[in-house]
C-alpha cells in the first residue's frame, strides 16, 4: 500500500530498518538515516510520510487478519457442531467405510462451576491451583503520585511520543 510518494533513497533505507527475521534495528541503515545529506526538512517530511505509509499498511493487515480470524472461526464453529451431530447420532458405535473412518472415545475432564470459591480452595490445597498476580499498572501509578509511596522495582518513569496525521 503506497499513499505518498517517498524519496527513493530515505524509502530504501527506511525499508531495511528493521530486521524482519530477528525484529531487531539495523545499524548500517540507522547511521545511513543520520548520514543522508540532504535538508533536514525533507528528510523529516519523507520519513513522516513513510510512517503514514506503513501506518496504512498496519491497519489493511489488521483488518485483514480480522476478516480471517472470523472466517476461520466460523468454520471451527462449524466444525464443532457437525462433531456434535455426528456423535449425538453415533451412539456410541464406530464407522468404517472405504472414504473414512469414524470412531468415539470416552473421556473424563474437570468441570469447575463459576461461583466456585477458587480461593478457598487454594487455601486447603495450595497445590492444586495455580496463582497468579498482574499489577494493575493504571492504578499503581495513581497510587504512587498521590501517596508518594513507591516500592523497589517500581517507579513512574517519563516517555515521549509522536504523533503523525
Amino acid at each position: 500500500m503506497k499513499l505518498y510518494e517517498i524519496d527513493a533513497e530515505i524509502l530504501s533505507i527506511a525499508e531495511h530498518l528493521i530486521n524482519e527475521e530477528t525484529g531487531e534495528i539495523n545499524p548500517v541503515a540507522e547511521a545511513e538515516i543520520a548520514q543522508l545529506e540532504q535538508e533536514k526538512e525533507t528528510k523529516l517530511v519523507h520519513l513522516g510520510l513513510f510512517v503514514k505509509n506503513t501506518t496504512a499498511f498496519i491497519e489493511a493487515s489488521k483488518a485483514e487478519e480480522k476478516r480471517l480470524r472470523e472466517r476461520r472461526q466460523s468454520a471451527e464453529k462449524r466444525i464443532e457442531w457437525l462433531k456434535k451431530y455426528l456423535l449425538d447420532n453415533l451412539n456410541g458405535e464406530n464407522v468404517n467405510l472405504p472414504q473414512l473412518q469414524i470412531s468415539t472415545r470416552t473421556s473424563r475432564a474437570v468441570e469447575i462451576d463459576p461461583w466456585t470459591d477458587i480461593p478457598a480452595l487454594a487455601k486447603r490445597h495450595p497445590d492444586l491451583v495455580n496463582v497468579t498476580y498482574t499489577p494493575r499498572k493504571k492504578e499503581l501509578k495513581e497510587f504512587i503520585e498521590q501517596s508518594g509511596v513507591s516500592w523497589e522495582g517500581i517507579r513512574i518513569i517519563e516517555r515521549k511520543s509522536i504523533t503523525i496525521k
